[in-house]
C-alpha cells in the first residue's frame, strides 16, 4: 500500500490524490482545498476518505491515505501535525422553547452539563477534546447523564434536534444545523474553547508530487 501511493513513476498513481479527513474537516475545511486544487490540477483525480480523528491516522500510518486532517494527535512519534485551522467547542441543545429562553438569559454550556446528553464514539478526535474538557472542570465524564453515543456525527445533531439530549461538538460541524433553525449553540465559557484542526503525514518516506503540492496549498491558504 505505501508502496503504492508513495510511487511517483507514470501511471493512475501519479494523477491520484488520496486524502482523508474526520468529521469536521471533511465537512468545513477540505471541500473547498479539494475544490481550489483540482481546478489548478485537472489531471488530478481526487479520493477522500473519510473516519473519525483515529481511523483517519491510522489510515497514514497505513499507507492508505497520503494526508489526512483531524482533530487531536495521538501518534506523535510517527506522525507529523500541522496545525491548519481553529475550532471551537460548543454545547448544542435543541431549538425549543426552554432552552431558547436559557440562551437569551445568556447561560453558558458549562451550566447545562448536568442535562442527559449525547456523545460521540471514543475515537473522535472531538470526544477527546470533550474529556479533557470535563476533566478540567472536576467532572468525571462517568457521572455524565450520557443517553446514546453516535458514531455518526449527522445522526447526533439530528438526535439533539428531536431532544434526545446535549452534546459539545464543534462548532465548524453545526454551522448548517443552527443556520435552519435545529440547533441552539451555547459557549462553554466566557472565553471560547478552541481547538485546532490538524494537517498529518507521516514522517518516513516523501510524499508524492501532487500530495506534496496540496499540503503547500493548504499551508499558504492557512496563514
Amino acid at each position: 500500500k505505501c508502496a503504492a501511493l508513495e510511487s511517483s513513476t507514470v501511471g493512475e498513481t501519479r494523477r491520484e490524490l488520496v486524502l482523508g479527513a474526520s468529521s469536521a474537516p471533511s465537512k468545513c475545511l477540505l471541500p473547498k482545498h479539494v475544490l481550489q486544487f483540482t481546478q489548478e490540477h485537472p489531471e488530478c483525480c481526487c479520493v477522500v476518505r473519510g473516519g473519525d480523528s483515529q481511523q483517519i491516522q491510522q489510515m497514514v500510518l497505513d499507507g492508505d491515505i497520503q494526508v489526512g486532517f483531524v482533530g487531536s494527535t495521538d501518534n506523535r512519534q510517527s506522525l507529523i501535525y500541522e496545525r491548519v485551522a481553529e475550532d471551537r467547542l460548543v454545547l448544542i441543545a435543541p431549538n425549543d422553547p426552554r432552552f431558547a429562553q436559557l440562551k437569551a438569559r445568556g447561560i453558558l454550556g458549562r451550566d447545562l452539563l448536568r442535562e442527559p446528553m449525547v456523545f460521540r464514539d471514543r475515537g473522535s478526535g472531538t470526544q477527546k477534546m470533550i474529556d479533557n474538557y470535563l476533566s478540567t472542570r472536576n467532572i468525571d465524564a462517568k457521572e455524565v447523564q450520557v443517553r446514546q453515543y453516535a458514531s455518526d456525527p449527522e445522526m447526533l445533531q439530528e438526535l439533539v434536534a428531536l431532544g434526545a439530549g446535549v452534546s459539545i461538538v464543534s462548532a465548524l460541524s453545526v454551522e448548517e444545523q443552527v443556520r435552519a433553525g435545529k440547533l441552539l449553540t451555547f459557549e462553554l465559557e466566557e472565553q471560547p474553547v478552541y481547538r485546532h484542526i490538524y494537517m498529518v503525514y507521516r514522517k518516513k518516506g516523501a510524499l508524492p508530487e501532487l500530495a506534496k503540492a496540496f499540503a503547500e496549498q493548504v499551508r499558504k491558504e492557512s496563514k
